[in-house]
């Protein structure tokens, strides 16, 4: 991805490069374009970490990086994304743990982290995340049970404290649930 991107007016609100096969990296200093609502390259090559700096961008409410091969951890400075309402980070090489500060964004609508190498636990800071109506988590490797706080039931004991939940996706995680 051409590092100029970042230089681009600081009053773009909409940037979408999906399926151009963009190679390359998110350049680090994205941050910058204070003004982005919506930053979506979805379907491409991309295969740099994702940015810290994508934290920076406060009024982001949308953002899909889905179906690159970006590889790495998700930073936790996502957390950091006041107005975040759609994540999607699925279909990548994603590692690590999901970000407890994930739990942060409290208008977070869609989380789509499915299709990545994510182990550990669903951790009950994600779980803060109020708004939550599609979590999909599936084809990681998870392991543990879910958090339990208020309001779902699927079948088995699941996540009490997702009250908003229309959607839980946990196909092929390791022990979850148990």
């Amino acid at each position: 991805m051409p590092h100029a991107i970042s230089n681009l007016p600081n009053r773009l609100t909409y940037l979408f490069l999906g399926g151009n096969f963009i190679s390359g990296s998110i350049p680090h200093d994205i941050g910058n374009l204070e003004s982005l609502q919506t930053f979506k390259v979805e379907q491409s090559l991309l295969t740099g970490e994702l940015p810290t700096s994508l934290g920076m961008l406060s009024r982001l409410g949308r953002l899909q990086l889905q179906s690159n091969m970006m590889p790495g951890e998700i930073p936790p400075s996502l957390g950091n994304l006041s107005m975040i309402a759609e994540l999607y980070l699925y279909n990548n090489s994603f590692k690590g743990t999901i970000p407890s500060t994930l739990g942060n964004c409290s208008y977070l609508l869609y989380l789509g982290l499915d299709y990545n190498m994510l182990h550990g636990s669903i951790r009950q800071e994600l779980m803060e995340a109020r708004s939550l109506v599609s979590l999909n988590v599936s084809y990681n490797n998870l392991t543990g049970d879910l958090p339990r706080e208020r309001g779902l039931r699927v079948g088995f004991p699941v996540a009490e404290c997702l009250t908003m939940v229309l959607e839980l996706g946990l196909r092929c995680c390791e022990e979850l649930p148990s």
